[in-house]
């Protein structure tokens, strides 16, 4: 998210992850799992992908809240199948795996908890023509967007470097 200044770029950068459980531990899946520079250069394409299709849906200025409110929803239906996409990647073994898991598990928690209901009142704020909250709300955006997670941190930690710039 940090590359994106304008509030409305931050916004659109933002969109739901829904998670669950992927994967097994077994033996079998063990021994076909990817390494981590494999699964990391794999989902760093799949980041990549999505930063492109942002930043394209982000270039034409928005000239009224419902054209507003469709572009917030293209970025969360692109942020949705690259999160999908995420979580159907074969994770790597061992402590990889785990830190894999909990990037994917803490990237859902920061959305859900903290960028959701920002989201929400952004779009209600554009909606009712609310220039003052819309402006509040940009603003705590890009406070968010320039602090560091814990979903940041273990994105790093795997090599995930463009899925960080987020």
């Amino acid at each position: 998210m940090r590359s994106f200044v304008c509030w409305t770029a931050v916004l659109l950068v933002v969109a739901p992850i829904g998670l669950g459980a992927c994967g097994g531990n077994d033996a079998a899946s063990a021994r076909d799992a990817p390494s981590r520079k494999e699964w990391a250069r794999k989902a760093n394409g799949i980041c990549s992908g999505f930063i492109r299709r942002a930043k394209r849906l982000e270039k034409p200025k928005v000239k009224t809240p419902a054209e507003y409110v469709r572009r917030v929803k293209r970025v969360r239906t692109a942020f949705e199948h690259a999160m999908g996409r995420l979580m159907l990647l074969k994770k790597p073994s061992g402590r990889a795996g785990k830190r894999a898991q909990d990037f994917l598990e803490a990237a859902d928690h920061e959305y859900v908890r903290q960028l959701l209901p920002l989201i929400r009142r952004a779009v209600t704020a554009v909606r009712g023509h609310d220039l003052a909250d819309a402006l509040a709300v940009g603003k705590k955006l890009r406070a968010f967007s320039r602090k560091k997670t814990r979903a940041g941190g273990l994105a790093l930690s795997l090599g995930l470097h463009t899925c960080a710039k987020e």
